[in-house]
């Protein structure tokens, strides 16, 4: 079988996606498949629509060559891809692993994915049509591989989605690594500046929790990964109490490295995570009890152990596989 990979990001991009396509790709090159990478070049500096078909095009080159596709968003690569897919007859696996609509509407008005759809909402032209977009790439993907219940659930309803097109296949969990014991109270808030993080909270939240700890520090600066996973080492612990979020990968990351977290109840990782961390309500309030409560020193060696006992793994090359499974059942 011969892949396409379409993705708007590889490396040397940063971000999950680009990940994505460069673990996925190796994994099912080293397996024996054809695997093409296509991912944004020209189209970085191209508006809306222009750049659309000009990734079109870019595709025809393989349209003699491919089987099938692995589409890494849904809108930017996501809809040229299925367009190519649907016109030559192209079995397509699109991974979903954010809302591209709720993600532009939030920098508006703070209200979280498990909210937005079950309302009629204000959107500005260009979220209408990332709506519509999103929603034609849906409906026609052969298989829509979701990383947890609880986001497939969401679009399901808001998309009228199929149940036989939906698959949950977890992110990656990697294996534990060498960590440092922490030193001094430092939480860890690596994220992107965008309004669902709820940084200003986080920052209020941490005001008010020095008065009962003068100790504690936040550190939020915006990192290269490799910055980050230094950070991860040897902190206190992770934050990302989000109005929700989808599946942080810098949570699993911390978890990695044996750090303690807190974070939104409104996640898809709770499924996988219960009972290892903090879920809470994103609010100040909840938020700064939290972190006064999980600076104590048995809280935290109990929080410690319970990070330590999970050792759950999922590989990259357990996700390539399993994608390259579904589509050879379709």
């Amino acid at each position: 079988m011969n892949i396409i990979i379409a993705t708007g990001i590889f490396p040397p991009d940063h971000g999950g996606p680009a990940r994505y396509a460069k673990y996925i790709a190796d994994t099912l090159k080293a397996d024996g498949y054809g695997v093409r990478v296509y991912a944004y070049r020209l189209e970085k500096k191209l508006p809306i629509g222009i750049r659309h078909a000009w990734y079109f095009l870019r595709l025809l080159k393989s349209v003699f060559w491919a089987d099938a596709l692995v589409v890494l968003d849904t809108f930017s690569t996501g809809l040229p891809a299925m367009l190519f897919a649907k016109v030559f007859g192209k079995k397509t696996l699109v991974r979903i692993g954010g809302d591209q609509v709720w993600e532009r509407f939030v920098e508006r008005e703070l209200v979280g994915l498990h909210e937005f759809y079950k309302k009629e909402r204000a959107l500005t032209v260009i979220e209408k049509i990332f709506r519509m977009g999103v929603g034609f790439v849906f409906r026609r993907a052969d298989i829509l591989a979701f990383t947890s219940r609880w986001q497939a659930d969401i679009e399901k309803e808001a998309y009228g989605l199929k149940e036989s097109q939906i698959e949950i296949v977890p992110n990656h969990f990697g294996p534990k690594k060498d960590s440092i014991p922490a030193l001094e109270k430092r939480f860890a808030f690596h994220v992107r500046p965008v309004a669902f993080k709820n940084i200003e909270m986080v920052r209020e939240a941490i005001n008010r929790a020095q008065k009962v700890y003068p100790d504690i520090t936040l550190d939020d600066r915006v990192l290269p990964n490799e910055e980050v996973l230094k950070s991860l080492s040897n902190c206190y612990a992770v934050l990302q109490p989000s109005i929700s979020d989808i599946g942080p990968n810098f949570v699993l990351e911390g978890i990695e490295h044996n750090k303690p977290f807190i974070m939104t109840k409104h996640t898809g990782l709770k499924e996988y995570l219960d009972g290892v961390g903090v879920f809470i309500e994103p609010t100040v309030e909840e938020l700064t009890h939290a972190i006064i409560d999980l600076c104590d020193k048995e809280v935290y060696a109990e929080a410690i152990k319970k990070v330590e006992q999970f050792t759950f793994t999922h590989s990259w090359e357990d996700i390539a596989r399993k994608y390259i499974k579904l589509l050879e059942q379709k």
